[in-house]
Parts: structure tokens; C-alpha cells; sequence
């Protein structure tokens, strides 16, 4: 019987992934850039150093230059930053960091959406 459980939450947590891969892969490129920053939070919470610098690399790599120049370096530093206390082990800095960073970003989609 318990098989078939560990079966059964095996299948929800496959169907939830799949779920959320799909929804992430329709979301605009703003709302994506607020996945890999969960994401990012997410990894800061489990002190998980891989993932943290894996998106925090995706966050620099969706930087335009060309658009805005002075707000993506302004970014840029930020989250060269973040890569240093990644690396040092301060997941608590990057973590509020990247959480106020979020909340900016959220706010400039909705009020663009307005």
C-alpha cells in the first residue's frame, strides 16, 4: 500500500514541475526574470551556493545595456556583489538583497501593466 502512495505523491510532484515548467516558459521575459529571482531567493533560503549562483548569473545575463544603460550597470554591480557574498557564504545579505530587487521589479511590471 505504501508504494502506491509514494506512487501517487511521485505523480503530483511530477504534474506540479510540469506545470510550473510550462507556466514559466509562457510568461513573458518580465515575469520570467521574476522566476529566476525566486528561484534565487529560494536557493539563498536552502544555503544551496550552485543554484544561488546559477541565477544570479541568469539575472546578469538578462541585463540590456542597450536599453538602459545606467539602471542594468547599476545591476550589474549589485549582482556581482551578490556572486562575492554567494561565494563567501553570506546567503542572509543576498537573500534580502535579492528579495528588495524582486519587490522593484514586481512593482515596475504592475505598474507597466497599468
Amino acid at each position: 500500500m505504501q508504494s502506491t502512495e509514494t506512487e501517487i505523491n511521485l505523480t503530483s510532484k511530477n504534474s506540479a514541475n510540469a506545470y510550473r515548467q510550462q507556466d514559466i516558459l509562457l510568461s513573458s521575459p518580465e515575469k520570467q526574470v521574476l522566476h529566476v529571482f525566486d528561484a534565487a531567493i529560494q536557493s539563498c533560503n536552502q544555503k544551496n551556493q550552485t543554484s544561488a549562483r546559477k541565477a544570479v548569473v541568469l539575472l546578469i545575463d538578462s541585463l540590456d545595456f542597450e536599453q538602459g544603460k545606467d539602471i542594468a550597470l547599476g545591476l550589474f554591480r549589485l549582482y556581482e556583489y551578490c556572486l562575492r557574498l554567494i561565494h563567501e557564504g553570506n546567503f542572509e545579505l543576498t537573500r534580502d538583497i535579492l528579495k528588495e530587487l524582486r519587490q522593484t521589479w514586481q512593482t515596475a511590471i504592475s505598474r507597466n501593466a497599468a
